[in-house]
Order: C-alpha cells, then structure tokens, then sequence
C-alpha cells in the first residue's frame, strides 16, 4: 500500500535495487582519523578511534558487499568494528545491520524513538519500499537517548536528538584532527520531506513537522567544520572528493557550510507546507 501511494519515488529506488554498481564510490579518507565508506546515494562513515572502529550507518540492504569492501579498502577489517551507530531507523541507514553485526559481534547504536518503531511499527522504517529486496531487521543493543556520549578509544561522539525525519533521530557531533589540528564534525540525523510530506501524513496519521521545527531551530544553534549528510549528496561528497586530490587545503574542513545548508533546509521545508496548502 505504501508503495503506490510513494510511486514518485520508485523509479529512484528500483532503480537502486537493479543497477547497485552504479552507485558506487571509492571509498576515501575525509580526514584525519574520518573514512567515507558509503555509496552514491546513502553515506556511510568510518571513525577510527585508536581501539576499534565506529561505523556511521550501514546503508541499502543489497550494497553490504560494497560496504565491506569499502572497509577493506580504507586498511581495516570488518572485526574492527566495536560500535554501530545510525542517524535514525529508516532502511536505506540500518539495511546492513544485522549482517555485520553478525560478522562483527559490534555493538548497536540507536535513537529510543526509532528502536521503538522498529519493535512496534515497523512498516514506518520505509522497508515496504523496497520490496524487491529484503530489509533484514534487529533491535539495537543501546537505545540513545538525548546528550548520550558514546566512547571508544581516542574518539567522543556526542548524540544530539534530532527527531522529524524520524521521531528517533540522532545528530551526532565528534572531533577529528588533522594536521596536529582539532576540527568538528556534525553529521544531520535525517533531513529529508518524505516523511513530513502531506502524503506521508495522511497515509500513516504520522506529523512530525512540529518536531522538525523544533530541530531546525538546533540545528542554527551548532557549529562545525566538517559538515556530514547521511546522504552523500547533502554534503556535496563526489565533488569534495575530486577536489581533495588536487588542492591543498582539505575541502571537508569548511566552516559556514552547515549553517548554509541549514538555512537551504529551512527554506526548502516552509516552500513545501506552503506548496500543500
């Protein structure tokens, strides 16, 4: 039922599921200690902390393949995962979860909200999207909640609760070094109108704008240097990628670009409801 009434959408996503080489990215070093392991559309990241790794994401349930190989390309191994974090409980974040937990025995990481959700109404992971390929679900071992710090090794992630994308959002803020120099990162919980669209409302009796709001609000609040999306084109990865090969100053480390991209989203959001009606 899901399906047809987000048919705007599913040429997008079968065409994920038929051509997955497509979306491939060669995975690369951001900077310092910080790893790009994800695919074209959804992003995945590496922290190496000194004492195992902490993976962001594990994107489409049919690109763990690319994932892995992805983890071996930047010099690790999968066992080195100690930790597995998601920005929030939709399938194209956590599709791969279950697996590399599998191989990994890695400890999962997930808003309360959303680990509720995935328990008690699981259709709202949009898993009923992709029905050509099976999304695998787990329930997470650690339920976060706002202002949790997750350690491990030399690396502190804040969890900042960030809910309207997903009710059980999470922001989540770390420093990274590089050149003997601290920089913050930010990666976005969850951005994206298709859950706060009025299709989306009426189809599911879900409205999450007011939360939305609410975390717009938070979001001007922060600053950073290293600006992540969960999905690789909200930080403009490709580009960044190519241009880190032949400049010398990092293009990752851009103070401004969050807040700017902040305010696109703001603006972008009112121009829906008002478009709605």
């Amino acid at each position: 039922k899901m399906r047809s009434k987000y048919a705007y959408r599913d040429e997008w996503y079968r065409d994920i599921i038929d051509t997955p080489s497509s979306y491939y990215i060669e995975p690369f070093q951001i900077a310092g200690n910080l790893f790009f392991v994800g695919t074209k559309d959804s992003a995945s990241h590496v922290i190496d902390t000194g004492e195992g790794l902490i993976l962001i994401d594990t994107g489409y349930p049919n690109m763990g393949g690319h994932l892995l190989h992805a983890i071996w390309k930047c010099g690790f191994v999968p066992e080195d995962i100690k930790i597995i974090l998601h920005t929030h409980g939709h399938f194209d974040h956590f599709g791969n979860t279950a697996f590399i937990k599998k191989l990994t025995q890695g400890k999962t990481y997930m808003g309360k909200e959303d680990a509720k959700m995935m328990r008690d109404e699981p259709k709202l992971t949009l898993s009923s999207y992709f029905q050509g390929i099976p999304t695998e679900m787990f329930q997470p071992d650690v339920e976060l909640e706002d202002g949790d710090h997750i350690v491990l090794g030399n690396t502190v992630v804040e969890a900042i609760h960030t809910p309207g994308h997903s009710q059980g959002a999470m922001t989540y803020r770390f420093k990274v070094q590089e050149k003997g120099k601290d920089y913050q990162a930010t990666l976005c919980g969850g951005a994206g109108f298709n859950t706060l669209n009025k299709t989306f409302i009426e189809e599911t009796g879900k409205d999450f704008r007011k939360e939305f709001k609410n975390s717009l609000e938070l979001w001007k609040q922060m600053e950073t240097d290293i600006f992540l999306g969960n999905h690789t084109p909200q930080s403009c990865v490709e580009e960044k990628r190519e241009r880190k090969k032949r400049e010398k100053e990092n293009p990752f480390i851009l103070p401004g670009e969050w807040k700017e991209y902040i305010g696109q989203l703001e603006t972008k959001f009112y121009q829906m409801i008002e478009e709605e009606g």
